[in-house]
């Protein structure tokens, strides 16, 4: 008889997906052994089949053998003869194994793996672009969705693949909507908020710049508009500066305001950032796994990596990094003061990080 490895096993489940006009699925959430069962009611429906990955990246698929004795389905589907025989328990190769994968159908019904997989909240300009390729490093091409606010049926990729790594423009709790995301581990990135909406707005203020012809038609008319608009502002004048957010539109206020803090908060909804805000950001913080900053995102990253039983080996660049400030000076104590709008809350949270990075409680 083949010796039984203990492994820890963690499970994400579409349950939705486990109750269907031609079968029922259950998977046992077991610590040592991967096991449930499975009824078809008519021949026409498919056979479970498993996908297991190898942690050397290899795969094979299998039909799984269903016979095993679960004496209480004779009293929930009562109908069928002999349903009390239709549990199953998977037999692999637990030193080699990575994760299994249960499909009926071609449609994913659940995922066992020894890591959960992991979810990054893409705040715009922390360093997203460089952890989105590290992160895809670690776990594969095939096997990550990045950007997906880009791509409207990228929930229904997760059923019919296992995913990895997902990450994107999105808050955090509009992410939580879907209910697989939950089983994931969670990772975002900040960055110091006057840096930040600086990089932000000159980001937004080169599209219309000579040469950038391409990225700028590629956005929506009201970035175009807004990009054009902040070209007429002097950046290297506070007063510009306040003149330029006395000027925003609504949906063009809500792109800078505490725009770190809009992906933390609970209510996504609001038009303004508010204390409450701040304090249910504070909260949402407890959710996550992995929390970085700018300045140490190389750490970051390497933690990610660590937890996942590998080294990470820093690249020398940072990607996506823009150096044209518009006249921007952010040791200009006059200049921080005029973009306080728009960075109040920002800092407050901020500050939080610190405090808590320095006491080592994220």
């Amino acid at each position: 008889m083949k010796k039984k490895i203990l492994v820890m096993f963690k499970f994400q489940c579409n349950k939705h997906e486990w109750s269907d006009d031609c079968y029922r699925f259950f998977l046992d959430e077991s610590d040592q052994v991967i096991k449930g069962w499975f009824v078809k009611f008519n021949e026409e429906c498919k056979d479970l089949v498993c996908k297991v990955y190898n942690q050397d990246g290899s795969f094979y698929f299998f039909e799984v053998k269903v016979s095993l004795y679960r004496p209480q389905l004779s009293s929930i589907l009562k109908n069928i003869s002999n349903v009390e025989y239709s549990g199953f328990e998977v037999d692999i190769d637990f030193l080699n194994f990575k994760k299994i994968v249960f499909y009926i159908n071609d449609v994913v019904l659940a995922t066992v793996s020894k890591n959960l997989p992991l979810l990054f909240v893409h705040v715009p300009k922390t360093a997203g672009t460089t952890i989105n390729s590290a992160i895809i490093d670690l776990f594969g091409k095939d096997n990550s969705l990045v950007h997906v606010e880009s791509k409207p049926d990228w929930a229904d990729e997760n059923k019919i693949k296992y995913i990895d790594f997902i990450s994107g423009h999105h808050p955090y709790k509009f992410f939580m909507l879907y209910n697989f995301l939950k089983n994931f581990r969670k990772a975002i990135s900040f960055r110091e908020p006057y840096s930040h909406v600086i990089s932000h707005l000159s980001w937004v203020r080169a599209l219309s710049e000579s040469g950038s012809e391409s990225r700028f038609l590629n956005h929506p008319e009201y970035i175009k508009k807004l990009s054009l608009k902040l070209s007429n502002f002097d950046f290297s004048d506070p007063f510009s500066i306040s003149k330029m957010i006395e000027s925003l539109e609504d949906e063009e206020f809500r792109l800078f305001d505490n725009t770190q803090m809009r992906y933390i908060r609970s209510d996504i909804s609001k038009k303004r950032v508010d204390e409450i805000d701040l304090n249910d950001s504070i909260e949402n913080l407890k959710d996550f796994d992995f929390i970085g900053i700018d300045e140490g995102i190389e750490a970051f990253i390497s933690t990610i990596y660590l937890s996942y039983g590998k080294k990470y080996n820093a690249k020398d660049s940072r990607e996506n990094v823009l150096n044209n400030k518009f006249g921007f000076d952010i040791e200009n104590e006059e200049i921080k003061e005029s973009l306080q709008p728009l960075v109040k809350y920002d800092l407050a949270l901020y500050d939080v990080l610190l405090n808590n990075k320095e006491k080592k409680a994220l």
